[in-house]
């Protein structure tokens, strides 16, 4: 298993390109996989190597596959899930309950405190990376200790039948690469790309990997020890040499400005940030901290919006603030309230909706709908709607043909 570290960011995403055009050798459909800390890093991570250029072209991105370690081990091992469910937090702290019912130990003061089973759920997830001997070692230190893992193993053998754990994936995963029957779909080369934690288990898959396939580990480093501390233990657990990661000093401020009040704090910074442009600073290697949301959030997207910069961050709005926002959710809660009429008319009254092109007569609509005697249903819409129209309809014949038309309705 090889090992390189970079720094986050573009250097990392050149060294990934980089190894990626190494592995294919030439071969543009020989496939790579590249094992991605989060679903959303690896769409983020496709898009910017569609767009970078090593060895006088572009890093193509034809059979490889961005996946999380969890479906890495379900590529492999996924047979394990057939004809069962995955235990969730929901169904662990159900089983946990039970357990606790019947067996608390030293927790029998607490059993039934929600704080006590929501330490033994997240102890339970913690407890599935150790094996029989781990589990052991640990139930001796204390009591407490083997009552917590006499309430982790009643726990697994209550859900071993119909449900699974991630570890049990992984287990299986790991007999899969040992006999041979792991299905790797022609796979040479596997990319870690910048692995923030580890877990044992998952890392006894990557080392089995390794024995079959080239495993190579793109590690990306702050250069804090603190802030890199969960990547070098994941490394570590690799067999790597976790030291190879580079220190740097920590970084401190070298400049400090003084204003008068959060405006003029505002549009200090943004003309700090457009003379760093001037001086080539990119907007990506850029940050703007603020100390609380209110009022900075919404004063630096105003003068940053003004100033013409585009900001990525968190909008100082949310969706259900704005006109549309609040019509969106209205018109997805109308089912929860059976269409009832006043909810519908206060959908359209919220906003300017448009019918054919005009905006829709709200007062009017309203009108009609009282006459018509719709309550709520969406069945009633349309055939109260239908019924007062045939009626309408019916007392303009009648006033056409000089009779008495039908009565209106109050």
């Amino acid at each position: 298993m090889e090992l390189a570290t970079t720094s986050y960011g573009v250097a990392a995403r050149e060294v990934l390109a980089r190894q990626i055009a190494t592995a294919k050798d030439g071969d543009p459909f020989l496939p790579v996989a590249v094992v991605v800390p989060s679903n959303a890093a690896g769409v983020a991570v496709r898009r910017e190597l569609g767009r970078t250029v090593v060895s006088g072209g572009r890093c193509g991105v034809i059979n490889v596959d961005f996946l999380t370690l969890s479906q890495l081990a379900n590529k492999l091992g996924g047979s394990v899930a057939l004809h069962r469910r995955h235990a969730t937090s929901t169904v662990v702290a159900a089983a946990v309950r039970a357990a606790l019912a019947e067996n608390p130990g030293v927790f029998a003061p607490v059993r039934d405190h929600p704080a006590t089973e929501r330490t033994l759920v997240a102890a339970c997830g913690e407890l599935h990376d150790l094996d029989a001997a781990g589990l052991g070692r640990l139930a001796a230190t204390s009591q407490r200790a083997a009552d917590v893992v006499a309430i982790f193993r009643q726990v697994k053998r209550q859900l071993a039948v119909d449900w699974y754990h991630e570890s049990d994936v992984i287990d299986a995963a790991v007999g899969a690469v040992d006999d041979g029957t792991a299905n790797l779909g022609g796979l040479s080369h596997l990319l870690i790309y910048l692995p923030q934690s580890i877990s044992a288990p998952y890392a006894r898959l990557l080392s089995r990997l390794d024995q079959q396939i080239y495993v190579g580990v793109i590690a990306g480093s702050t250069g804090l020890r603190s802030a890199d501390i969960a990547v070098a233990d994941s490394l570590r657990r690799l067999g790597l040499v976790a030291d190879s990661l580079p220190v740097r000093s920590p970084p401190h401020a070298d400049h400090l400005h003084s204003a008068s009040d959060p405006d003029e704090e505002v549009r200090s910074v943004v003309r700090m940030v457009v003379e760093a442009m001037r001086q080539g600073v990119t907007l990506d290697a850029m940050a703007i901290l603020y100390p609380v949301a209110d009022p900075y959030a919404r004063l630096l997207h105003e003068q940053l919006s003004a100033a013409g910069i585009p900001v990525n961050g968190q909008a100082p709005q949310k969706l259900a603030e704005s006109v549309a926002g609040r019509t969106l959710l209205g018109l997805l809660r109308l089912p929860d309230f059976s269409y009832r009429r006043s909810e519908v008319l206060g959908v359209i009254t919220s906003a300017p909706v448009r019918n054919d092109g005009m905006i829709a007569p709200a007062a009017a609509w309203e009108r009609v709908s009282r006459a018509a005697g719709v309550v709520l249903g969406a069945d009633s819409w349309a055939s109260r709607l239908e019924r007062y129209a045939s009626d309408r309809r019916a007392d303009a014949e009648q006033e056409r043909a000089g009779g008495p038309g039908l009565e209106d309705p109050p």
